[in-house]
């Protein structure tokens, strides 16, 4: 059975591991682009000023 198959475990830790670092890197995508419009705003708001 799948319970006791421990190259099933294997895989899928291997596997929950990767789509973890998948999605801190695109969390980590989204936050530069965030933090990118925040300085565009704050430099129009400069402008503007």
């Amino acid at each position: 059975t799948i319970a006791k198959d421990p190259s099933f475990y294997a895989s899928l830790r291997a596997s929950v591991i990767s789509n973890t670092q998948d999605l801190q890197v695109n969390l980590n995508t989204q936050n530069v682009e965030t933090d990118a419009q925040s300085l565009e705003i704050n430099i129009q708001n400069s402008e503007i000023l």
